[in-house]
C-alpha cells in the first residue's frame, strides 16, 4: 500500500499538473514560501530534476462528436469513425515530424545549467549536488523513490524539480511547466513545514517550499496545424531551441524569485 508520502508526491508531480482543456495540464495552486527563519538552517540543497520518459507532451486528436450532436445512429457513427481515423493519422504524422526534430534538445540539462547560474543570487544557501533522474513509466509504484532520495542526502534539504513541456493542439503554443518542492532534512527546519503534524509518515505537507511556474511561448503563428508543425522543425529547429532556452531562463528566474520571496511572511 502506498504510504502518505508517496501518495502526496504523486499528487504533486502527476495529478496536480494534469487537467485543463487547451494544454491538458495545469498546476495545483496551493503554494508555500520559505520562511525567513528557515534561511539560517538551509545551508545546502541537493537538487533532483525529475524527467519523465514521455518527454514533450504532443497534441492528441480531438474526438469527433457528430454522433452525439445528432442523436446517434449508424451513419453519424461512421462519420465519426472516418473523421477520427483521419485526425489520428494526421497527428501521428505531425508528432513524428516534431519528435524527430527535437531529439537533440536536452531540457533537463538546460534547467541544470540555468539553475547553477541563477542560484548565485541566493546568498544564504548553496547547491551541493544536482542530479538528473529519468523516470521509468509507473515509477511511483516501484518503491518509495523520494524517501530514498531524502535518505541518501546529507544536505540541509532536498529540492525536487518536475518539468513538463506541452505543445498545444494547433502546434502554435508551448507551455513550459515547472513544479518545485523542498523537503527538509535538517531537523531545525521541521518547524517551518507547510503544516506541522505529529504523523510519523511523511506527506506532501511536510515541505518547506512549494511553488509551480508556467511560461507560455508562441511557437507558430499560422492557422494550419501542419504548417505550424513544420515551422517548429524548420531550419534545424533553431528558433524552437532558442524559445525553449528563453523559457527555461524565465522558469528558473521565477523559481529564484520565489525562493527569495517573503510575501507571505511580510503580511504578518
Amino acid at each position: 500500500m502506498w504510504n502518505g508520502f508517496k501518495f502526496g508526491l504523486l499528487i504533486l508531480i502527476v495529478l496536480s499538473i494534469c487537467s485543463g482543456c487547451a494544454s491538458r495540464y495545469q498546476f495545483n495552486n496551493e503554494q508555500n514560501d520559505i520562511d525567513i527563519g528557515a534561511r539560517e538552517h538551509l545551508k545546502e540543497l541537493d537538487v533532483v530534476i525529475l524527467i519523465r520518459s514521455e518527454g514533450l507532451a504532443l497534441p492528441k486528436p480531438e474526438k469527433s462528436n457528430v454522433s452525439s450532436s445528432t442523436g446517434g445512429g449508424a451513419i453519424p457513427a461512421l462519420v465519426d469513425a472516418f473523421i477520427n481515423n483521419n485526425r489520428t493519422a494526421t497527428h501521428e504524422e505531425l508528432n513524428t515530424l516534431v519528435k524527430e526534430s527535437l531529439t537533440d534538445i536536452d531540457h533537463a540539462t538546460l534547467l541544470k545549467t540555468e539553475l547553477e547560474e541563477k542560484f548565485k543570487r541566493i546568498t544564504w544557501s548553496k547547491l551541493k549536488n544536482i542530479k538528473i533522474l529519468h523516470l521509468e513509466p509507473d515509477w511511483y509504484k516501484k518503491g518509495n523513490l523520494v524517501q530514498d532520495l531524502i535518505d541518501e542526502s546529507s544536505a540541509s534539504a532536498v529540492m525536487l524539480l518536475n518539468s513538463y513541456t506541452v505543445i498545444s493542439q494547433d502546434y502554435d503554443l508551448m507551455k513550459d511547466n515547472l513544479g518545485v518542492i523542498i523537503y527538509p532534512i535538517n531537523s531545525n527546519l521541521y518547524q517551518y513545514k507547510m503544516k506541522l503534524n505529529n504523523d510519523p509518515k511523511n506527506s506532501l505537507e511536510d515541505n518547506i517550499f512549494r511553488q509551480s511556474f508556467l511560461v507560455e511561448t508562441t511557437i507558430g503563428n499560422l492557422d494550419d496545424q501542419e504548417e505550424n508543425a513544420k515551422y517548429i522543425s524548420s531550419d534545424g529547429n533553431i528558433k524552437f531551441k532558442a524559445d525553449l532556452q528563453k523559457s527555461v531562463e524565465t522558469l528558473i528566474t521565477k523559481l529564484i524569485d520565489g525562493m527569495l520571496s517573503t510575501s507571505k511572511k511580510d503580511v504578518d
